[in-house]
């Protein structure tokens, strides 16, 4: 196969999905969807964070250096996790919510 005959297939597809109206997918997200995002990276992140910090201070204060990073540090993923998994079920309960508004919507109509 030569670059001439990849070149006619690809302008015969492309002309094909013009004619046939076919519109490519978007996968742009809402302002949401991102935001929601966001909100568990960030309660994953802080939980770690804080965990080191604590964990550094109390080290520092003991004079026990790593122990209490590392133990702080898996109670802070502990706790991130915890409120990602609480934020995943607030998500699925708003999905449930919706649904359930727009199924007795469609049920008054």
């Amino acid at each position: 196969m030569s670059l001439d005959d990849l070149d006619n297939r690809i302008k015969k597809a492309q002309k094909q999905t013009k004619t046939h109206g076919v519109k490519p997918k978007k996968t742009i997200t809402s302002g949401a969807d991102l935001g929601m995002g966001m909100k568990i990276a960030s309660d994953l992140i802080a939980g770690v964070v804080v965990g080191i910090f604590i964990g550094f201070n109390v080290d520092k204060y003991l004079e026990t250096k790593p122990l209490f990073v590392i133990v702080f540090v898996f109670v802070g993923f502990i706790a991130g996790m915890t409120n990602v998994y609480r934020t995943a079920q607030k998500m699925e309960q708003s999905r449930k919510d919706k649904a359930q508004q727009k199924l007795g919507d469609n049920k008054r109509k």
